[in-house]
């Protein structure tokens, strides 16, 4: 007999991750619930033990005179995102009279990348109204250090690097390591570096900067397996639906990693969209007939055929 998403209980460690209040989500407008279903993240084992090596970098700016760094590779859509917002949801920003507080610093290397893109990038992720004013990559640089102190930023995930690659540039593969070293260096500030699985030449190409980013992990699409089920399990929890989707039913489960791959936002992206149309249809729940549209809206090139009809 298959084990059905009403009977299936996943262990406690996971399960208290993310334990919404139905009585109120189910209250929201229909708007507000497609928008609560695009703020639902999921923590699993994984990404658990992530979390836990970014607090490892975090802490060591406390203990270390050189703080740890880390890099994280992986395609995209497994997860590297979800990382940081499950992270910074422990350190939110403070605005005060005194100015900006902002613990844990999220930017993007810009594209096209290129070596003077880089402060003026972070400051205006900070929120520096001049972020552009400084004439050289000098002065914006010494800005940056000075807003990092006055923001008391205390981490920074640097995504994209992988930008920095696709140039194909030695000479930028190599200036912006060294810029990466001298920001670590004069700051003290743990970075966490998220790119696809190429990001990782620049890491090669400077020694000093390798050794300073001393974790290495990486992100991957699930497999077809328990832990799959358990995570499909959370999210059906979690949607802002009367009654459970049975998404984690050992027949339901296979029919979603056709679809997604078992890629996380691929499973987001098709959550939402499900959402939305039984929300449209006045439905206390997703059918099959739900999925398929969505599938064939969102996901129609991840497969051969539509694994919902």
């Amino acid at each position: 007999m298959n084990q059905t998403a009403a009977n299936y209980q996943p262990p406690q460690k996971i399960s208290k991750f993310s334990q919404p209040d139905k009585s109120k989500i189910l209250s929201l407008s229909p708007s507000e619930k497609i928008k609560y279903t695009d703020s639902i993240r999921i923590s699993y084992p994984k990404l658990q033990e992530m979390l836990s090596l970014v607090a490892d970098c975090h802490n060591s700016s406390k203990t270390q005179a050189r703080p740890t760094c880390m890099r994280i590779s992986g395609e995209s859509g497994t997860g590297k995102s979800n990382l940081f917002e499950l992270y910074s949801k422990k350190y939110p920003v403070i605005y005060d009279i005194n100015g900006t507080i902002k613990p844990v610093l999220y930017s993007r290397i810009p594209c096209p990348a290129y070596i003077g893109g880089l402060p003026p990038q972070l400051l205006y992720d900070l929120g520096d109204p001049f972020y552009n004013k400084s004439k050289t990559i000098i002065l914006q640089t010494k800005r940056l250090y000075n807003l990092l102190k006055a923001c008391k930023v205390e981490i920074i995930f640097l995504d994209e690097v992988q930008h920095l690659v696709d140039r194909n540039s030695h000479k930028l593969l190599r200036d912006s390591s060294d810029w990466f070293k001298e920001l670590i260096d004069e700051t003290g500030i743990p970075i966490i570096f998220l790119g696809i699985p190429d990001s990782d030449k620049i890491f090669i190409e400077n020694e000093q900067l390798s050794k300073r980013v001393r974790i290495v992990n990486t992100t991957k699409e699930f497999d077809n397996d328990d832990t799959f089920r358990k995570f499909l399990y959370l999210y059906d929890m979690a949607l802002p639906l009367e009654e459970s989707s049975s998404i984690a039913d050992s027949d339901m489960c296979c029919r979603l990693y056709n679809s997604t791959k078992g890629n996380v936002k691929n499973i987001h992206d098709l959550l939402v969209e499900c959402v939305s149309i039984a929300i449209a249809n006045n439905a206390t729940r997703i059918t099959m007939p739900m999925f398929a549209k969505a599938h064939s809206k969102i996901l129609y090139s991840q497969s051969i055929k539509n694994p919902f009809t």
